[in-house]
């Protein structure tokens, strides 16, 4: 039987066409990882794969082989581990068992509704919430500019919090699941916006933002961006923990 695949979410970083490419992951197992991509290589392609798991001070390098492509709305590749480090299969496991261990403490928390200071959900986490991926990076509370453009239209609004795999954005401009939109942070200790595409894996409507007292939104998770973008992220996270 195949192990089974856990929906997960990380960066990862690959190389297609000789372009470094920093990504997020949508599910894991001990055998490969799904690469949320626009930008997906071949089937039969081998590459190397930079995974920055939770906890490891410095990101595993493993090669892998692409053995499955999905076009839009559900883009990226399925990546098969070739010949894998006992240390980077550890770190999966162990990553799979404190992801089953808050699976069995009730359904997933979305984008927005984590009160990240006290690290428990609010009161909205006992009404029924769709299934989704499990963050494996805490979110931090930070309040800065986000545009974004969908469909020809860009949109200025502000972040409510962010993570090493996403941002969710206060807004009342209605959005479709899994749609693909270009995001520019004026992030938290940095003046200049970055910039990288992201797709909407939560939605929090004003209507249910009325009933649940939360705040309208969405949970966009970064993918294709470059080298520049992620080492953004990581000193606006590293901003936000030194400063509030």
């Amino acid at each position: 039987m195949k192990p089974q695949r856990a929906p997960v979410v990380f960066p990862v970083r690959f190389e297609a066409s000789g372009e470094a490419i920093q990504s997020t992951t949508r599910q894991v197992s001990v055998e490969g990882v799904f690469v949320r991509s626009q930008k997906s290589p071949k089937e039969g392609t081998v590459l190397s794969l930079r995974l920055y798991l939770p906890g490891n001070m410095r990101p595993d390098e493993v090669r892998a082989r692409v053995v499955e492509v999905r076009p839009e709305p559900d883009c990226g590749f399925w990546a098969e581990f070739v010949e894998p480090s006992p240390a980077t299969i550890d770190g999966i496991k162990l990553l799979l068992q404190r992801r089953a261990r808050a699976a069995a403490g009730g359904p997933g928390t979305p984008i927005g509704v984590m009160n990240v200071k006290q690290n428990v959900p609010s009161a909205v986490a006992a009404q029924p919430q769709p299934v989704e991926a499990r963050r494996a990076f805490p979110r931090h509370a930070a309040r800065f500019q986000v545009g974004f453009s969908s469909n020809q239209e860009f949109v200025l609004e502000y972040a409510e919090n962010i993570s090493a795999g996403g941002v969710f954005v206060q807004t009342e401009q209605p959005m479709e699941l899994e749609s693909i939109v270009t995001v520019s942070l004026r992030l938290p200790g940095n003046e200049v916006p970055v910039e990288a595409k992201g797709v909407i894996v939560h939605c929090v409507s004003k209507e249910d933002a009325a009933r649940i007292g939360k705040h309208a939104g969405i949970g966009v998770q970064f993918l294709d961006s470059s080298d520049e973008f992620r080492e953004a992220i990581d000193r606006a996270i590293e901003h936000i923990l030194q400063n509030g």
